[in-house]
């Protein structure tokens, strides 16, 4: 295990008694953990460290603790006396000679630091596969960077600490996660205020556009454009009971005026809640909060408002078999209803994603679990709750059938469905796929085929005015940040038009889907990236030439952390969405974004 002090040659330059007092304090915190997991100091690195261990999962657990301990040391520390380190892990064998230890397993190790984030983790394949299942936390893969010096190709894996999701499963909200996220806020807003006035960034002006090549549209630039748009907080969650928080999936902007939208923990009932807001941020009101075994619990998909008035949602747990339920409810909170629970067995379970209300006056729904083979499926159901059946269980024994799907449904005028698996297709990477009302399922494309290809998508398409079906993928690229990418509804013409992380301070791992601007553009949320690793709002042309950052979430009371609502379209330039975090309980906001004009405007 290899360990790296963020930014101390900086430091150092500037204020060099406060750099080494700081270094000090950080190799005492460290040297505290080591022996707990049975690590042996090899060396210093000088604001760093080289560590030996008996097992992967001890080096892993050790990094862990570290990270967790660097965290809540930071929570009391103004932002100059904050300290963000590296860590990266490998196994291997070692030669040793004397006190040191030598080898590719060490280069490896060492390469492989530089590539986590500012305090985050990195593990090799080799660690990966001994920890897998064994950790908290997920792990998404690198797209297989080039590591100086080193000939082979070695796969690489990040620990996402804000996200304490087994790997392979859906992501789904939890408390520890929500605790780990308002303490990342802490420490990457330090990283904002000590360093924001040594960053510089050049604009360059927009060229011709180029071809795509090999399904991927070159970049016409080497940097961001300034941000052109101003947040405003409508609503801040928490943080007592009375309200609950954690604002997630879609919000719903009704002919009344009002937005409509969930938060996902918390709430009288403890399982969330629904609200309504106004769109100047007057008239908040906590409509109905979930009862987690009478109403179920985490309505990560929002709602929506059906024809008739009402509002339908789901839950993603919850209910008679803690397998979720569908609900509807009036626009004031009264008539709440539970249309369907989802049983334990030979059921869909566990619905993440909005509603659709379909052609035929159904309602319809995507679940990430059950389905007849535990890998999801979508499901339909009458408004008054009669009628419910499963149209599709996904995994029909094809080797690239769809599987687990995390984003909704949408509808074409020619009445086919269509959607996008998180896994599924020819290389188990997700799937966009077609579906006929009567049941009749087609993938019309499978992702992540090759290496820097776009993989794991979790929001729900968009079909744009030129016809095409528009989409997020949370994984992938060439620095596995993920990207955005268009396809016709006959497969035909597919291009990833943009791959974050490419571009300095860009946003990463967009989890909810697009919404088409003024003029075309697209715009989107996204769960980490900018400055602060906190999240952002981008925009991008339809052909992916150009792109920008409209606002970089740092939390604070002010502002957003991270991102798992897609923007609701209101008055032109002017947008709705929600965030999990942030805000003056960092319990999570309803925001309004305007973007203003002098930029690249939609």
């Amino acid at each position: 295990m290899f360990t790296d002090m963020v930014g101390y040659s900086a430091l150092s330059q500037r204020n060099e008694a406060l750099a080494l007092e700081l270094l000090e304090e950080h190799r005492e915190v460290l040297r505290s953990v080591f022996p707990k997991h049975q690590g042996n100091e090899i060396k210093s690195t000088g604001d760093g460290f080289l560590v030996e261990f008996a097992s992967a999962l001890a080096a892993v657990q050790c990094a862990l603790e570290i990270q967790h301990l660097m965290r809540q040391r930071n929570q009391s520390r103004s932002p100059e006396r904050r300290v963000l380190i590296r860590i990266g892990i490998h196994l291997g064998d070692v030669v040793r000679r004397e006190n040191d230890v030598f080898g590719d397993g060490v280069n490896i190790a060492a390469r492989i630091e530089p590539l986590a984030e500012p305090g985050g983790i990195c593990v090799s394949r080799a660690v990966y596969e001994q920890i897998e299942n064994k950790v908290e936390h997920a792990l998404v893969q690198l797209s297989k960077p080039a590591l100086k010096n080193i000939q082979a190709t070695v796969e690489v894996y990040r620990l996402l600490l804000d996200d304490p999701c087994p790997p392979r499963r859906t992501n789904f909200p939890s408390r520890s996660y929500l605790r780990l996220a308002g303490l990342a806020g802490a420490v990457v807003l330090a990283a904002v205020l000590a360093f924001w006035a040594f960053r510089t960034r050049p604009v360059l002006p927009p060229a011709a556009t180029p071809a795509a090549t090999n399904g991927v549209v070159p970049k016409v630039t080497n940097a961001l454009v300034p941000v052109a748009a101003k947040l405003l907080v409508l609503h801040s969650f928490g943080p007592t009971n009375v309200d609950g928080v954690n604002g997630w999936g879609v919000v719903t902007l009704a002919n009344d005026g009002f937005l409509y939208g969930c938060t996902v923990n918390r709430g009288p009932g403890g399982g969330g809640s629904i609200y309504r807001i106004r769109t100047n941020g007057s008239d908040y009101a906590m409509l109905h909060a979930f009862d987690r075994t009478r109403d179920g619990a985490e309505p990560t998909g929002g709602v929506i408002a059906g024809r008739d008035g009402m509002l339908y949602g789901t839950t993603f747990r919850g209910g008679a078999n803690d397998s979720g339920t569908v609900f509807r409810v009036e626009r004031d909170g009264t008539a709440f209803q539970v249309l369907h629970h989802f049983a334990s067995s030979n059921d869909c379970r566990n619905p993440q994603s909005e509603l659709i209300e379909a052609q035929d006056g159904q309602i319809y729904g995507t679940a990430t679990g059950g389905g007849g083979h535990g890998l999801g499926g979508v499901f339909k159901i009458g408004k008054d709750g009669q009628g419910y059946s499963i149209v599709t269980g996904f995994f029909r024994g094809q080797p690239d059938d769809p599987r687990r799907p995390v984003g909704g449904l949408i509808q074409l005028a020619s009445g086919a469905f269509y959607g996008t698996t998180k896994m599924g297709g020819s290389k188990n990477n997700g799937t966009v796929f077609r579906l006929e009302p009567g049941g009749q399922l087609s993938v019309v494309k499978s992702l992540g085929l090759v290496a820097g290809g776009v993989m794991q998508p979790e929001g729900t398409l968009l079909e744009a005015a030129d016809g095409l079906l528009y989409g997020t993928c949370t994984l992938g690229g060439t620095v596995g940040g993920g990207g955005v990418f268009r396809i016709a509804t006959d497969g035909s013409a597919f291009a990833i038009l943009h791959q974050f992380g490419t571009l300095v301070d860009d946003a990463r791992q967009p989890s909810a889907g697009l919404t088409e601007g003024t003029g075309g553009s697209l715009l989107g949320t996204s769960f980490a990236g900018g400055t602060a690793g906190l999240g952002a709002v981008f925009q991008l042309s339809r052909d992916g030439s150009e792109y920008q950052l409209l606002h970089q979430f740092i939390g604070g009371f002010g502002d957003g952390v991270r991102s798992r609502s897609r923007l609701t379209r209101g008055s032109p330039n002017v947008y709705y969405s929600a965030s999990l975090n942030g805000g003056s309980g960092n319990y999570g906001t309803v925001f309004q974004l305007t973007v203003l004009a002098g930029g690249q405007a939609p």
